[in-house]
């Protein structure tokens, strides 16, 4: 039998504690677990009215005991306090160090569950803390991927935005492309109608093929140029055999892409440049006599402060206007392919070095070529200013199908004082000064011709007129023609 006060172990049928001395009544087993629910009741129901007016509990056996602590359980727990007392007497706990030893035994019988049972707790604990740190890691790991996501697809958005704008402007430019092309078609069935018109137009000109002059520059008077038929039916070479003498000065003739800064001339240079070319026994006089290579024309004097100059030179000379006419209108010359005509044809400037009165035997000559002449380039204009001096620009050519005068007479006409002459012209200026105060090394006083009169011609001048009012057609649609033309040759 177990004791009740000590937990000791007893022979069965004794009466007392081989231990602790208590009672070992087996009786005192139900009432024990009666008075252990008792005692359970009366504290948890002491707890919950600790601050209410306590009810006497009477009960007999505990009466005495009751009122001997009265003061005492009245305030604070009463009863259920007494009660336990004269339980712990019943039970042979005598003392409250009994019952303190009672305790502390079950506190020490419980603290290795408690020991281990906060084990488990601070392991839990842990194991939540690492997972909430996990989960935090995930959380900004997923957090990281998704402002990762929403970046990539702002970009995305961004790019389609681009392409569609893309997109936009390819459909624009599309359409663009589509209308230029369009324009295109119509403009080149308008170029094959003014190509068929001028075609007719220069067969009545004399032109027997189509042979358009190539020029590999950008022409010197490019913005005030005129296309004329000749310049689509007579090549740079004229009509002369290719190889010849003859041929080889027609093409120094239509040289319009001389290079480099103006050499100043004056009437004693180009005398000098006669001279030189009469030592170095260069023939000239007549058609045969032309010389076979025209090398030797080049770089052939040597000028103070000018360096070298000869044919291919470009040069300018300060003058005055003795005349200027259209020249061989009636036959034409190899050079515009024979062709007849003032628009096929030379203008030929007779220029004076001290007025429009000199002797054209002490003259210099220019001539304007056919080929791309600006409208206001007239006999008219140069003659109708004469008065004023003109610099004229251009390459410095020999020509050797001439004479000069020679005491004063002209041997082969027309006069001149040296076969040297600027041919073609590259551009034409008046000096706006009134006494003629204008040098020719300086720019200043001096205005294009064509800022001078204007761009229209002159009023008395006969112009080529295209059929069926063809003109500012021909103009545009006939240039792009040619040019293409030129091109594919």
């Amino acid at each position: 039998m177990q004791c009740l006060r000590c937990n000791a172990l007893n022979p069965e049928g004794q009466r007392y504690c081989g231990t602790c001395g208590a009672s070992l009544d087996p009786r005192l087993g139900p009432l024990k677990e009666s008075l252990d629910a008792l005692l359970r009741e009366q504290i948890a129901a002491a707890i919950q009215e600790q601050f209410k007016n306590q009810k006497v509990v009477e009960n007999e056996l505990t009466e005495t005991i009751i009122q001997r602590l009265s003061d005492w359980a009245k305030f604070y727990v009463g009863i259920p306090l007494a009660i336990l007392v004269v339980a712990l007497g019943f039970f042979g706990y005598e003392k409250l160090s009994d019952l303190d030893k009672l305790v502390e035994g079950a506190k020490q019988k419980i603290k290795p569950e408690l020991d281990e049972v906060k084990t488990r707790a601070d392991d839990l604990k842990s194991q939540a803390e690492r997972r909430r740190q996990d989960i935090e890691t995930i959380f900004g790991q997923e957090r990281s991927e998704v402002d990762k996501l929403k970046d990539e697809g702002h970009d995305l958005e961004l790019t389609f935005n681009k392409f569609r704008t893309q997109a936009s402007q390819f459909e624009a430019a599309t359409q663009e492309i589509s209308k230029a092309a369009n324009e295109a078609r119509s403009a080149n069935a308008k170029a094959a109608d003014v190509e068929s018109k001028f075609r007719t137009l220069a067969t009545g000109l004399g032109c027997t093929a189509l042979t358009p002059i190539a020029v590999s520059c950008v022409l010197p008077f490019e913005s005030i140029q005129r296309r004329h038929p000749i310049d689509a039916c007579c090549g740079l070479g004229g009509t002369n055999k290719p190889g010849t003498p003859q041929a080889a000065q027609d093409l120094a003739k239509n040289n319009f892409c001389a290079k480099g800064t103006p050499v100043t001339m004056s009437f004693g240079n180009f005398i000098q440049l006669q001279h030189a070319a009469e030592v170095a026994g260069i023939p000239f006089g007549r058609t045969s006599d032309i010389p076979s290579d025209r090398v030797v024309l080049h770089n052939l004097v040597s000028f103070p402060n000018e360096g070298r100059v000869g044919e291919g030179s470009v040069a300018r000379l300060a003058a005055y206007v003795i005349d200027a006419h259209y020249s061989n209108v009636s036959s034409g010359e190899s050079v515009n392919c024979r062709q007849a005509g003032i628009e096929s044809n030379d203008i030929h400037v007779t220029l004076g070095q001290n007025s429009n009165k000199d002797d054209p035997c002490t003259s210099i000559t220019a001539e304007v070529s056919p080929h791309f002449r600006p409208d206001v380039w007239t006999p008219d204009n140069l003659n109708r200013h004469n008065t004023h001096l003109f610099r004229v620009t251009g390459q410095l050519f020999f020509d050797a199908s001439h004479r000069p005068c020679a005491g004063g007479t002209a041997i082969l006409p027309p006069k001149r004082a040296s076969l040297w002459e600027i041919h073609p012209v590259y551009a034409v200026e008046i000096c706006i000064d009134p006494n003629n105060n204008c040098k020719v090394e300086s720019g200043q006083n001096w205005v294009l011709l064509s800022d001078f009169v204007g761009t229209t011609p002159g009023s008395n001048e006969t112009q080529l007129r295209l059929p069926n009012g063809t003109s500012d057609e021909f103009h545009s649609a006939a240039h792009a023609t040619m040019q293409s033309r030129v091109l594919r040759r």
